[in-house]
């Protein structure tokens, strides 16, 4: 299929679906086709990695793939938080683990 050159993967791709849908080849084949003049060289090629790697083997899975990627928000970015200095001093209680035994039982909770 010409909207897959140069996508590595792409001929064991559509081998595998013919393999798996014998009597539905023609309906695979054209809605990859379908989503071939739909999405750009580069998300095809992302959309065909993905299936590949997954092992998902069908024109619906390869077409779901791509409206996902589409449609999926990037991450946020993750940047670092800095505390002030003068938070750097404080430190969480620590007690005992026999003090929350003993409030379960029934006890108070007493500081050690």
């Amino acid at each position: 299929m010409s909207g897959f050159s140069g996508c590595q993967g792409a001929e064991a791709f559509i081998e595998a679906i013919i393999k798996k849908y014998p009597r539905y080849v023609r309906d695979q084949l054209s809605l990859i086709q379908k989503q071939q003049k739909r999405f750009g060289a580069a998300e095809l090629e992302r959309a065909l990695s993905y299936c590949i790697e997954r092992e998902l083997f069908s024109a619906n899975d390869f077409r779901d793939t791509l409206e996902y990627f589409r449609t999926a928000q990037p991450l946020p970015q993750v940047r670092e938080v800095r505390l002030d200095s003068k938070y750097a001093a404080v430190t969480a209680q620590v007690r005992d683990i026999g003090v929350y035994s003993a409030a379960e039982a029934g006890g108070e909770l007493h500081a050690q």
